[in-house]
């Protein structure tokens, strides 16, 4: 099978795990959090199609919360490798702790369905809490972004080369 974190879903509502391990007896979290629940913009990530080598898994698919599993057709073997090809939608709640949108400001981290960690014969996949946010496995990714013309962007990658955009799209 193969496992991927679908972080953004611990923004879904006040009850997912995430947000249940957050230190709330600080203030400033109580605010955050009856602000998210007045303004009802919550966050989340959908994969809507999932590919492995060319063959549909979308529908075997299971989602637990943010954690993804999915049958493969065939074993992976020792040193061997899969190509992937997803479609999600992500939607970014209210900035709330390093992610959301505010106007025309956002903090996109997690945004993406991101590997699990294969070690020692199994996987290391844990649900997001406070505690877990960083174990995760890393790949090559190739993404493209179109935003409207005005935004600056900002991202922890190599730009890629030109491309054409639509009238007003960066």
């Amino acid at each position: 099978d193969l496992q991927m974190h679908l972080y953004m879903n611990a923004f879904s509502n006040d009850r997912s795990l995430w947000m249940r391990t957050l230190p709330w007896d600080d203030a400033n979290f109580r605010r955050k959090l009856d602000r998210l629940r007045a303004e009802g913009s919550w966050g989340s990530i959908e994969v809507k199609s999932l590919k492995a080598g060319g063959v549909d898994l979308t529908a075997a698919a299971r989602v637990d919360e943010t954690v993804l599993a999915v049958p493969l057709p065939t074993p992976v073997p020792p040193g061997g490798s899969v190509h992937l090809e997803i479609e999600w939608e992500t939607v970014l709640p209210r900035t709330f702790h390093r992610t959301g949108r505010w106007g025309d400001h956002f903090d996109v981290t997690h945004w993406f369905p991101k590997p699990g960690v294969w070690t020692d014969g199994g996987w290391k996949m844990y649900p997001f809490s406070r505690y877990t946010e960083f174990f995760a496995a890393y790949g090559t990714f190739q993404v493209a972004i179109t935003t409207p013309a005005r935004f600056q962007a900002a991202a922890t990658a190599l730009p890629g080369g030109p491309a054409v955009h639509p009238a007003g799209t960066r």
